[in-house]
């Protein structure tokens, strides 16, 4: 995956000509869902996110956006008192930070590509941050990983054409989901039953596996007990995804 991430520097007609000609959203049909056959390449997936001050640069007001946190933007003062002032960011994000282009591929060739397309058609409209990468950690086992080893996705909803995402399928899990759970009108084309949109959440951060591992250790320690079963009271599940021990299982 490539984030592409944009401050805007034309004018409001400029970025929405810029937009017209260049942003292709991928949408389920594109990506041919559910798949036929299961596990067809759905091709590139290419996504499209503004920030409250991508909108006013585009002329529109963001008064109409539900989300009071999405309003107040994301440099606003209390909005996470945990999270760093934003002097202190990494230098691409102190900045206005207008808008994002993701793309998404099985091939890092492609996503490439696609980056360096989109990156030159930039000229006096866009100013380019950053580009963010990011990759799939999938095991041998072939599940899905985070970064601290723990099966990843178990979880997530699925909002059309049947079936689970679910790596470990759970009888006691329903993962199917409303569209409402996840899509918001858009207050800009209010007259359109099916304008709607998604509120997208982009936050950097760093974890220390090795720390974690440390931890994870002395907590065993503490408790008396093996350090998968330590690890798995901290994160909520074990690394290969269950919640409990199978009767009379023995840790690996």
């Amino acid at each position: 995956q490539r984030l592409v991430v944009l401050g805007f520097t034309g004018a409001a007609a400029a970025i929405k000509a810029w937009i017209k000609a260049n942003i292709k959203v991928t949408t389920s049909a594109d990506q041919r869902l559910p798949r036929t056959p299961p596990g067809a390449d759905g091709g590139l997936v290419t996504n499209f996110f503004l920030s409250a001050s991508g909108y006013k640069k585009l002329g529109l007001a963001v008064d109409g956006f539900a989300s009071k946190a999405f309003r107040k933007g994301m440099k606003a003062e209390g909005s996470d008192e945990k999270d760093p002032k934003p002097a202190t960011w990494e230098q691409p994000y102190r900045g206005a930070v207008d808008a994002m282009v993701s793309f998404a591929d099985d091939s890092a060739a492609k996503t490439d590509a696609a980056v360096a397309v989109l990156v030159a058609t930039l000229g006096g409209v866009a100013t380019l941050l950053t580009v963010e990468e990011g990759r799939k950690l999938e095991t041998p086992d072939g599940l899905v990983r985070e970064h601290f080893g723990y099966v990843d996705g178990i979880s997530n909803p699925i909002f059309e054409g049947g079936g689970t995402t679910s790596a470990l399928p759970d009888p006691e899990w329903d993962d199917g989901a409303t569209l409402r759970l996840a899509l918001t009108l858009d207050p800009f084309a209010t007259a359109t039953p099916d304008a709607m949109g998604s509120y997208f959440v982009f936050r950097k951060l760093g974890q220390n596996v090795a720390q974690f591992d440390t931890s994870v250790l002395q907590l065993a320690g503490t408790l008396g007990t093996n350090p998968n079963l330590a690890g798995a009271m901290a994160v909520g599940r074990f690394k290969d995804g269950k919640i409990q021990l199978e009767p009379g299982a023995k840790f690996v």
